[in-house]
């Protein structure tokens, strides 16, 4: 599914989970969580140590934070970005007024929270995929597989960025796979 979001002062496109997200408001999953960032971090580790990884590792900084672990020899990182006190779903009210600080530290631990419970949630989605044959380990975290310093989906989206700008990006052989042999 495509849809033009120009109108919503937006460059570009929404694509398939961009829309859907949009459309549905699937953005608030875990929106009430009382669920600690730790609990969320060490739930997320002990997932990967059932499925059979190697090591992991977490790493935290202003920004952003990451979980970084290793499966057949392969290093994979997951970053999640750090809300900003700044933002304005954190700093203002519905009706656009600015919340006093201790209801912005209030909103911007909770959606620090959040985040990390969604992130519990995809890997644990990629996870019962992989485990139930609907893709493989290297299908579900291509994007994330690190290889020189960087993930495959940071050397690659800005490229799928500059094809669909430029109108290379052709979405009906995208739909098509070839087959062995042909």
């Amino acid at each position: 599914m495509l849809q033009d979001n120009e109108a919503d002062g937006n460059r570009g496109f929404l694509f398939g989970e961009e829309l859907m997200a949009k459309d549905a408001g699937v953005g608030t999953f875990a929106q009430s969580t009382t669920v600690t960032i730790e609990k969320s971090r060490a739930d997320v580790e002990r997932l990967l140590e059932k499925f059979g990884t190697t090591a992991f590792a977490y790493f935290r900084s202003e920004l952003k934070e990451q979980v970084a672990f290793a499966y057949r020899k392969m290093a994979v990182r997951l970053d999640i970005p750090v809300p900003s006190p700044s933002d304005d779903t954190i700093r203002l009210t519905p009706a656009g007024h600015d919340r006093a600080p201790a209801e912005i530290e209030k909103r911007w631990r909770a959606e620090h929270r959040r985040r990390w419970r969604c992130l519990f949630l995809v890997v644990k989605a990629k996870l019962v995929g992989i485990a139930d044959g609907i893709e493989t380990f290297e299908e579900a975290f291509l994007a994330h597989m690190v290889i020189g310093g960087h993930t495959l989906g940071e050397r690659i989206v800005p490229q799928l960025e500059r094809a669909r700008e430029t109108g290379v990006l052709e979405l009906p052989a995208m739909l098509s796979t070839p087959t062995q042999g042909s």
